[in-house]
C-alpha cells in the first residue's frame, strides 16, 4: 500500500515538473504521458493518438496532463503515423495533432487513401459586405487571427470522417466541445434525437461532418459544427442535391470567465458559391422568442424538379433569442440574424441554434459552400460603444 502510495505521488512529481516547464522535448512528454497511462485509473475508454511538435509550450503541457488523465492516450512520432491507419479506419481511435503538425497529419491520412476535405476559408466579397452591414466599424476578431493549435480526426461508425479545429488565445484546452467531439460515433447520420432520417432509397448520405472551436479571452466562444449530405438514388439525369445542416453555439465570456460579457448578436450564413445552382429551401424562418421551430430541407417529388420524396428535418427550440431569416435565394445565401435579449439564459450561457438548407445543382456536379458563425460579445454597453467585440468562424466545403 506504501509503495502504491510512493510511485503515484512520484508520478505527480514528475507531471507536475512537466506542466511548469516552458518547454519540452517529444521524449519529455512521451515518456511522462506513459508513466501515467501505466499508474492511473482511465477514467474514459477512449483510444487517443497524439502527434506533438518538436517543441511544445506550457500551455500544451497542461493539455496533455488533462487528456492523459480522461483518455488512453499514446503520443507518436511522424514515422509511426501509418500503422494507426486501420485502427482509424475501423472506428478504434482518434488522431490528435497539436501545434503546427495539422498539414502533415492530413497529408500522411491522404496517402493513405483517407479523403480529407480542404479547409481553407474562401470569403466572399459579399460576405464581408454583409458583416459588416451587421456589425458595422466595431472591431471584428477573424478565426485567423488566432492559430489553431489542435486538430482531430476520426471515422463514424456510418463511413463518414469527422474533423474538429480548435483556435483559442488560450492555448489548446480539453474543453465541453472537444470531450463531445471525441464522445461521439453516430451510426446514424442524424444523431439529433429530434430529427428524422429516410432510411430507404432514395438515402441521404452524410459526406462532410466537421467541428471549429473559437475562443478569445475574456469575449466568449463560438462553436459551429457542419454537417452536409447529398442525396443518392434521386432517379433524376437532371439535378442532384444538397443539404446543409448547421450546429452553431455561442458560449459568453461571462459563462466561460466570469468577464462580465454577454451574447448580444449573432449572424449565421449558408453560403453557396457554385453559380449554376439553386437554393431551394432552408429553415427555420422568422421565429419569435420563447417558441419551438422546425426545419426540413428535403425534397417532394414535383417540386423544383424532384422526382422522389426524401425527407430531412429537425426541431428545436428558441428561449429569449428573436430570430429573423435574412435569406436571398437569388444571392444563394440563407441567412438568419439572431437578437439576444439582455441578462437573459441565451445570453448569459450556451445557445445552440440549428439551421439548414437545400441547393440544387446540375447532375454529376458538387457544391461549394460556407457556412459562418458570427457572434457580437458586449459588456457594458448593449447598443454599441467601445466593450464589444466580434468573433467570426468560418469553414470551407469542399
Amino acid at each position: 500500500m506504501k509503495k502504491n502510495f510512493l510511485k503515484i505521488f512520484i508520478i505527480s512529481l514528475l507531471m507536475c515538473s512537466i506542466v511548469l516547464a516552458s518547454s519540452y522535448s517529444f521524449n519529455d512528454i512521451a515518456k511522462a504521458q506513459h508513466r501515467v497511462k501505466d499508474s492511473t485509473t482511465i477514467k474514459n475508454n477512449v483510444n487517443i493518438i497524439v502527434l506533438l511538435p518538436t517543441q511544445t509550450t506550457s500551455k500544451m503541457n497542461v493539455f496533455m496532463k488533462s487528456l492523459c488523465s480522461t483518455y488512453n492516450v499514446n503520443v507518436v512520432k511522424e514515422s509511426e503515423i501509418s500503422q494507426y491507419i486501420n485502427p482509424l479506419k475501423k472506428h478504434e481511435l482518434v488522431m490528435l495533432s497539436l501545434g503546427n503538425r495539422k498539414d502533415y497529419l492530413r497529408k500522411c491520412l491522404s496517402l493513405h487513401g483517407i479523403g480529407i476535405i480542404k479547409s481553407e476559408s474562401n470569403k466572399s466579397t459579399y460576405h464581408f459586405k454583409k458583416i459588416e452591414e451587421a456589425f458595422g466599424k466595431e472591431t471584428i476578431i477573424e478565426e485567423g487571427t488566432v492559430e489553431p493549435e489542435l486538430y482531430g480526426i476520426k471515422i463514424l461508425k456510418n463511413g463518414t470522417i469527422s474533423e474538429f479545429e480548435q483556435a483559442s488565445n488560450s492555448g489548446p484546452i480539453l474543453n465541453k466541445a472537444l470531450k463531445d467531439w471525441i464522445g461521439t460515433s453516430a451510426e446514424n447520420p442524424l444523431s439529433n434525437k429530434n430529427s428524422t432520417f429516410s432510411n430507404s432509397s432514395p438515402t441521404w448520405s452524410k459526406i462532410a461532418d466537421r467541428t471549429k472551436d473559437y475562443s478569445y479571452e475574456p469575449y466568449g466562444e463560438i462553436l459551429q459544427t457542419v454537417w452536409v449530405y447529398k442525396l443518392l438514388n434521386d432517379n433524376s439525369t437532371s439535378y442532384d442535391w444538397y443539404a446543409t445542416h448547421t450546429f452553431n453555439s455561442t458560449i459568453p465570456g461571462t459563462l466561460e470567465w466570469n468577464s462580465g460579457y454577454q451574447t448580444q448578436y449573432s449572424k449565421i450564413y449558408h453560403y453557396y458559391t457554385y453559380a449554376n445552382g439553386t437554393l431551394t429551401r432552408w429553415g427555420p424562418t422568422t421565429t419569435n422568442t420563447n417558441s419551438s421551430y422546425s426545419v426540413s430541407v428535403g425534397v417532394s417529388a414535383g417540386d423544383d424538379g424532384a422526382l422522389v420524396n426524401a425527407g430531412l428535418s429537425w426541431t428545436g427550440y428558441i428561449p429569449d433569442v428573436m430570430v429573423y431569416d435574412d435569406t436571398i435565394p437569388s444571392n444563394k445565401v440563407a441567412s438568419w440574424d439572431l437578437e439576444y435579449i439582455r441578462n437573459s439564459a441565451a445570453a448569459t450561457h450556451t445557445f445552440k441554434f440549428e439551421p439548414g438548407s437545400n441547393f440544387k445543382v446540375p447532375d454529376g456536379y458538387s457544391i461549394s459552400m460556407s457556412p459562418c458563425n458570427t457572434a457580437k460579445f458586449t459588456k457594458y454597453y448593449w447598443w454599441g460603444g467601445s466593450n464589444s467585440i466580434i468573433l467570426e468562424l468560418t469553414y470551407q466545403y469542399p
